[in-house]
């Protein structure tokens, strides 16, 4: 499915970053202004379910998902799991 999407569009992605309030979770602790655009992870999001500290999801190839494929983010945004398998629920999707 993934496949058949064709090329992105920087606008489109743009937009739905900002409406899924990325930054909110991905920011590191203290981040302002375009510091929050790096998206290291690293807050601690307190439930009742646990704790949780959203991780880094920058585009490093080390640590963050830019060695994800385009199918290893579509599992991760449409199933809520990792590339590993591994389930991100019940913080994720």
């Amino acid at each position: 499915t993934v496949a058949q999407l064709g090329p992105g569009d920087a606008a489109k992605g743009k937009r739905i970053f900002y409406a899924g309030g990325c930054t909110s979770c991905h920011s590191k602790p203290g981040a302002q202004g375009d510091a929050r655009l790096q998206l290291a992870g690293g807050l601690e999001l307190k439930t009742p379910f646990g704790t949780f500290v959203p991780p880094n999801i920058s585009q490093d190839q080390k640590d963050g998902i830019g060695a994800w494929s385009e199918e290893d983010f579509a599992n991760a945004m449409l199933k809520g799991v990792s590339p590993s398998g591994e389930h991100f629920y019940p913080a994720f999707p």
